[in-house]
């Protein structure tokens, strides 16, 4: 017995999946941009400030030579309902407040200290999707170092839309 609906061949099956998945993406993102790799545009947001964020690193509680700073990142996209972005960190340290060096890590091993003064850490962690609002995207930034180093830090978010750059320093 042959096939008898021309959906059920497994060439058209290809094709309505491949469509189908087209149009998921289209709805998800919320534009009519096409979805292949060679046709996506990218955008990078920034802010125009020099830094997003520099100061101290407070004092961890139980361990009086160690200090963080923690920060939520806000990513608002006016289109996408789910913004689809990376968020790429870079860190600077100084010690006057005035003249600033980026911090550098060695290759291959992700945030490890180098030898440069002062020891810096960081992380940086997707917050769970249930406290975000329509358009938003939330990451948890920490920063590890020496009690009372002065750092700083700036953005660079590379996504599907532009977004806006929210940063708030949390306890």
């Amino acid at each position: 017995m042959g096939v008898t609906q021309l959906d059920n061949l497994p060439e058209n099956q290809l094709v309505r999946t491949i469509v189908d998945a087209r149009q998921t993406a289209r709805e998800l993102k919320g534009s009519n941009q096409l979805v292949s790799g060679a046709n996506l545009a990218f955008f990078v947001s920034q802010s125009a400030s020099t830094y997003d964020w520099s100061g101290l690193l407070d004092g961890l509680a139980g361990i009086p030579t160690y200090g963080q700073a923690r920060f939520v990142i806000t990513l608002t996209s006016p289109i996408a309902v789910v913004p689809l972005v990376d968020v790429a960190v870079v860190a600077y340290y100084s010690a006057d407040g005035v003249t600033w060096g980026e911090y550098t890590y060695r290759r291959g091993l992700n945030d490890q200290y180098n030898g440069i003064a002062p020891e810096l850490r960081r992380s940086l962690e997707v917050l769970p999707g249930i406290e975000n609002g329509p358009g938003e995207a939330k990451f948890m930034l920490q920063l590890f170092g020496k009690q009372n180093s002065r750092v700083a830090f700036k953005l660079q978010v590379t996504g599907t839309d532009e977004v806006s750059i929210t940063v708030t320093r949390v306890a």
